[in-house]
């Protein structure tokens, strides 16, 4: 009777944990998509009244369609760079164990563990010595330096969960290297390398330190010509960009989840074999 009224007890107080978890993670997202319908020419919560009109104010901001076109871009060759780097030197780790008893994989999430704004003036500072002064490339491998990482570790989670078995049977009924890689290995690795494409682009997109301290020559990221408005005017416009991109963001997710399964990309379930 005792031990049945602990595990309600604790029951209870996980659930309540939950709910205080989730409710401080959701509630301001619903306080700034509540703001964009708002009828007041300023951020408030609860609205008075409810509108359209600053969704209708976005879509014609026309100081944001380069900006938006250039993250797009920027998001878009990060990915392939990111995916394919995170995802390629995961399974190398995954089939040398003397890299990983080197200590290679620290070396990958030092940019992870490092704050963004030391990574920023890292790059700024070797890119002047280098000489490297065309910003799209200065922006490609400092978004790739920030990224690469989280695919690397995610990528991490499902090489190491291949069974090699697959591969040195096909090998002993006498496929050669190649075939073993493109028929066997890399459709394996397929949903690591899909989420982390998915992953570097929107990590990509949302990237503000870098793309501030690196962006020159009137090149200019959404995030940093967001921020540049906001200085200048605080108003209900702003929380209908915030509602864009937490929907944008929602659907990313969605897509990485029917892509790859956020289960199996972050290591929580094995793959079928």
């Amino acid at each position: 009777m005792v031990a049945r009224s602990l595990r309600s007890s604790f029951s209870i107080v996980g659930v309540a944990a939950i709910v205080f978890v989730c409710s401080f993670l959701v509630l301001p997202l619903a306080v700034i998509i509540g703001s964009s319908f708002g009828t007041d020419a300023f951020l408030k919560f609860p609205p008075r009244g409810l509108t359209l009109s600053w969704y209708n104010k976005m879509l014609h901001l026309r100081e944001f369609v380069t900006p938006l076109g250039i993250s797009l871009r920027l998001g878009a060759i990060v990915a392939l760079f990111s995916g394919i780097a995170g995802t390629l030197a995961a399974f190398a780790l995954a089939r040398s164990p003397y890299l990983r008893r080197s200590g290679i994989e620290a070396a990958f999430l030092l940019p992870i563990v490092l704050p963004s704004l030391v990574i920023g003036l890292s790059l700024l500072v070797l890119f002047n010595l280098l000489g490297i002064n065309n910003t799209w490339i200065t922006l490609i491998l400092g978004h790739v330096a920030v990224t690469m990482p989280l695919v690397f570790q995610t990528a991490c989670s499902l090489a190491t969960t291949l069974n090699r078995d697959i591969e040195f049977a096909a090998m002993t009924l006498g496929a050669p290297p190649r075939t073993v890689i493109t028929r066997i290995v890399l459709p394996l690795l397929r949903p690591a390398l899909v989420g982390g494409m998915i992953m570097a682009f929107a990590l990509s997109f949302d990237e503000f330190v870098i793309s501030i301290l690196l962006s020159q020559g009137g090149i200019t990221t959404f995030p940093v010509a967001l921020f540049t408005y906001m200085r200048f005017s605080v108003n209900p416009t702003l929380a209908a960009i915030s509602t864009a991109l937490i929907f944008g963001t929602c659907l990313v997710v969605l897509v990485l989840h029917r892509a790859v399964g956020l289960d199996m990309l972050f290591g929580l379930k094995r793959q079928n074999r």
